[in-house]
Parts: C-alpha cells; sequence; structure tokens
C-alpha cells in the first residue's frame, strides 16, 4: 500500500486555515501594538490604584475616588467624546481624490465644504427618508413599547395564570435578536413573486384578493 503521506519539507509552502503567514506578514505588527497597548494601560492602571492605596491622612479619600474614576474617564473621551467630536469635524468636509502635480498619481486629501453635506442631506430624497424613518423609530419605539410593556404588566398583576403570563415576557431572551429577526422577518414579512405566499401577511392579502407587498422594500411599509 502506498503511503500517503506528504513530506514535511513539502508543506511549507502551502498556506495554512486561518492564521497564515499572509496574516502576520500584515497585521502582526497591528496585533502586537493592541497587546502591548492592552498590557501598559493594565499595568499604568495598577500602579496608579496600588500608588492611591498607600495615601494616608485626610485626602486619602479624594485621590482614591480620582484615581478610580480617572480610567473610566479617559476610556469615555477616547471612547465616545472624541470620536463624536471627530465626526462633528468630518461633517464639515468631504475626501477628494486629486492627481499629485508632480507624478500625477491620486492621493486621497480633505476639503473643507462648511455646510454642503447638511445641505445635500436635508434635499435629498433618499437622505430625508433615511431621517423621517429614524425619527419615526425613536418617538415611536419607545412610545409603544413602554406603552404595551405597562399596559401588560397591570393586565398581568395578580391574574389568573400570572405566572405562565410573566414567563411569556422572558421567552424573547431565549432566542438571540439574530434569530427572531430572521423568523420574524420569513414568517410575517416574507414576499414571494411567483407561486404562493408564505408570508402570514402577504398570504392574508392574498387571501382577501390584494396583491402581495413586499413591506421590507416598499414605503412606507419599510419605515
Amino acid at each position: 500500500m502506498m503511503s500517503t503521506d506528504v513530506p514535511l519539507s513539502l508543506t511549507r509552502g502551502l498556506p495554512m486555515a486561518g492564521l497564515d503567514g499572509e496574516f502576520w506578514s500584515t497585521q502582526g505588527s497591528n496585533v502586537l501594538l493592541a497587546v502591548v497597548a492592552i498590557v501598559v494601560f493594565l499595568v499604568v492602571v495598577t500602579l496608579v490604584m496600588y500608588g492611591a492605596d498607600l495615601v494616608r491622612g485626610v485626602v486619602r479619600d479624594k485621590v482614591q475616588l480620582v484615581v478610580l474614576i480617572s480610567p473610566v474617564l479617559f476610556l469615555l473621551a477616547v471612547g465616545l467624546i472624541y470620536p463624536a467630536l471627530s465626526t462633528v469635524w468630518l461633517s464639515f468636509n468631504q475626501i477628494v481624490k486629486e492627481p499629485d502635480a508632480v507624478t500625477g498619481i491620486y492621493t486621497t486629501v480633505t476639503q473643507f465644504v462648511g455646510l454642503d453635506n447638511y445641505k445635500f442631506a436635508l434635499t435629498d430624497p433618499t437622505m430625508l427618508r433615511s431621517i423621517i424613518n429614524t425619527m419615526v423609530w425613536m418617538v415611536l419605539v419607545p412610545a409603544l413599547s413602554t406603552g404595551i410593556g405597562l399596559a401588560y404588566a397591570v393586565f398581568i398583576d395578580k391574574a389568573k395564570g400570572e405566572k405562565f403570563l410573566k414567563s411569556l415576557v422572558f421567552m424573547p431572551m431565549a432566542i438571540s435578536f439574530v434569530g427572531a429577526s430572521v423568523i420574524w422577518g420569513s414568517i410575517m414579512y416574507d414576499f414571494n413573486q411567483v407561486g404562493s405566499q408564505t408570508g402570514m401577511l402577504n398570504a392574508l392579502l392574498v387571501q382577501f384578493g390584494f396583491d402581495p407587498v413586499n413591506f421590507l422594500t416598499s414605503a412606507p411599509w419599510n419605515t
């Protein structure tokens, strides 16, 4: 019987699945930098907190308070405040490609355009539809979810079968949001261009003599 083993010397040039040599050659420095940054941050926080614990006297509580909230404020500034300010600044600029005067190679340049981006957002029909949809969801979803939740809580309080009714509240938490969205979209909004309709809403429309509707792409149903 012939052996199917491949010599080790012949496998060195074959690509490996997952984190192969190409990945480490292109992203290795970024991974190393991220690891070093995390380690340095943890070391600095540990040293600062250890030093704060050594403080004695009347200022001990104040020093510990500052030390404990400083990492939170730092992460808040780096992860929230700076990106927010950067986004606001970028909204007044646009990125264009311009040829270099000497080489002719196109390079990316940031140009200040003032309120042009906002004018476009408030005049373009697609952008206006997105803004209106966002505002509608911001108003309706909290109001409806809170109102329905309060009404349901009052309804099931001390009602017959209270334990079962309360268990229904926690059932959606057992399903992931991705799975729930797929199930909901397939059961409720599924649209078939030909053949019978498998979505419940379109099946009801066809049953009553109406044409099926693609709810996920047709306005205003996709709001």
